[in-house]
């Protein structure tokens, strides 16, 4: 005949219980840490991703009217657009906000998390301009850096400097 450990089969004793518990008690914490702080992970990259995302969005339609037009004039906080078609087109940086206008539309683009500082005058490079570069004329360069979107943790996952893209306008007046 076969000897078990439980004589009753009615149900467990007090001694497996407890066991079972103690070892839900240790394991428990450590599965809800890790989903706590993954989910936390998931959360700050994604406003990372964001952020690049709104700018490379911005960037993508700046580079569009800068192919059609004929004419390109790069100002400290304004991009001027004059198109083929004697449209004009304007770019400018107000306070936290890129806002784009052209000879019907205005727009006000939410990228809520743009910032600059208008401080040109110590040397400092604004954060967020439009320049035509100095060296050669052949080119314009948009500087944009986001606000930081995580205030609290992960403070060394926000965009710490601007992101810079130069359009070429070589062949632009």
């Amino acid at each position: 005949m076969c000897k078990t450990f439980v004589k009753d089969k009615k149900g467990y004793s007090l001694v497996e219980l407890l066991i079972v518990f103690a070892i839900l008690a240790i394991i428990t914490p450590v599965i809800f840490s890790l989903l706590y702080y993954g989910i936390e992970d998931f959360q700050t990259n994604s406003k990372n991703l964001d952020q690049h995302k709104k700018v490379l969005d911005i960037m993508q339609v700046i580079r569009k009217d800068i192919e059609e037009a004929s004419e390109v004039q790069a100002f400290d906080k304004k991009l001027v657009i004059l198109a083929e078609s004697g449209s004009t087109k304007y770019w400018k940086f107000d306070g936290d906000t890129l806002k784009f206008s052209s000879d019907d539309t205005t727009y006000n683009i939410a990228l809520t998390g743009l910032s600059y500082t208008l401080d040109a005058l110590n040397n400092k490079i604004p954060e967020s301009t439009f320049e035509k570069s100095m060296s050669v004329n052949d080119r314009i360069i948009v500087k944009i850096k986001p606000q930081n979107s995580n205030a609290s943790r992960y403070q060394e996952r926000n965009i710490s400097n601007p992101i810079i893209t130069e359009f070429s306008v070589r062949y632009k007046k």
